[in-house]
């Protein structure tokens, strides 16, 4: 199955088109959407476009920067015409409550490995299956530890998109290098958590801003505590658990033997 991130769409085509009519936007944005069912299907059609709605969860959440808000509030030329056109002539899911991100992540756990993800957004590279950048006609596989390593790594790095600002001191380099040793799950929170100093609240708000669910009303909890208290799967549904009162992290001294002071 190909699964579209249609939010993509209908910025690109609104900013393309800002000085042109709104049938040559509409054309354009068929026009879009058909390559890209032409590139991107192969093996995995059927196809279903995604569109953000209204509400999510994430704004409640961040504390540490508000989510996006380094993002301006203005949009496009034709931008809420296009979305309205993408439901009604190619039946776009318009999601509430969170991102069509989680949506998609959610729909691609569900469908199995095979399927494809079609965005230019590298924020899904954290979803174990095939990867589709229309933009650059560039296919990726990942697989479940390639996706938790983005994942993790991201927890260090931050997304200066989404205005989540990650571990301080800690660019592309410095996570690499702190992630290098590892080769599970519990390894990447312990490399993770020991760059925060033991911060497990300011891990955790990073780490449910950024990860994309992958079951309805999903919360993500680190694996020492998903396997201690969740029967070693995140938990489903109400609040959110708590961040851990406190966490073991190795010495200052072996945290600068794997990442270095340059």
């Amino acid at each position: 199955m190909l699964l579209i991130d249609a939010d993509i769409l209908s910025y690109r085509i609104g900013f393309a088109c800002k000085e042109e009519t709104v049938e040559t936007a509409i054309s354009q944005l068929d026009n879009l959407v058909l390559d890209i069912l032409v590139r991107g299907c192969d093996d995995a059609v059927p196809y279903q476009l995604y569109l953000t709605g209204k509400g999510n969860y994430r704004n409640k959440l961040a504390t540490i920067k508000p989510y996006k808000g380094n993002r301006t509030s203005e949009k496009p030329e034709h931008f809420y015409l296009l979305r309205d056109y993408m439901v009604d002539k190619w039946d776009a899911i318009v999601v509430e409550g969170q991102e069509a991100d989680d949506a998609i992540a959610i729909e691609a756990t569900a469908q199995g490995k095979d399927t494809v993800i079609c965005s230019i957004d590298k924020d899904f590279l954290q979803v174990p299956c095939r990867h589709y950048n229309f933009a650059r006609d560039e296919w990726t596989t990942v697989n479940e530890w390639d996706g938790l390593y983005f994942l993790y790594k991201q927890m260090l790095t931050g997304d200066r998109v989404d205005n989540i600002q990650g571990c301080v001191g800690i660019g592309e380099v410095k996570a690499d290098r702190a992630l290098q040793w590892c080769e599970t799950e519990e390894d990447l929170y312990q490399a993770v958590i020991t760059c925060y100093k033991g911060d497990t609240e300011g891990l955790y708000e990073n780490a449910r801003l950024l990860y994309l669910r992958r079951y309805e009303e999903e919360w993500w909890v680190d694996p020492v505590s998903r396997k201690d208290n969740h029967n070693g799967v995140n938990p489903i549904g109400g609040t959110p658990p708590p961040a851990p009162l406190s966490a073991d992290i190795d010495s200052e001294e072996k945290l600068q033997v794997r990442v270095g002071n340059g």
